[in-house]
């Protein structure tokens, strides 16, 4: 993040009373990133496996060298739409905005 970016995140953290982490605090590179809420930290997947979303998530990014699938119901089941490496995807635009888990395949 350059200097005059970093200044206005902290100015805006302090006016907002939240936190602010640095990015180097997590390694994307090789995870699903997926965003909420501003101001809270984003959840990392980076292990093979089912992921059930908050109902507030907003932003799903796929830093992972695979695709990987956003499912409509909990525990991977049902509709899916996959995601491909380097792309990301708002969830409330998936599959009809209905979603609950996104799943990270084996490498």
């Amino acid at each position: 993040m350059s200097a005059p970016l970093t200044k206005v995140a902290v100015i805006t953290a302090v006016l907002f009373g939240a936190a602010v982490t640095p990015a180097a605090a997590v390694d994307p590179d090789d995870g699903v990133l997926v965003y909420s809420i501003d101001f809270t930290p984003y959840d990392v997947y980076e292990k093979p496996g089912c992921y059930q979303l908050l109902p507030t998530a907003h932003v799903v990014l796929n830093h992972s060298d695979r695709p990987i699938r956003i499912h409509a119901a909990p525990a991977c089941l049902g509709p899916s739409v996959p995601l491909q490496p380097g792309t990301g995807a708002h969830t409330a635009q998936i599959l009809g905005g209905v979603f609950g888990s996104l799943s990270v395949p084996r490498g």
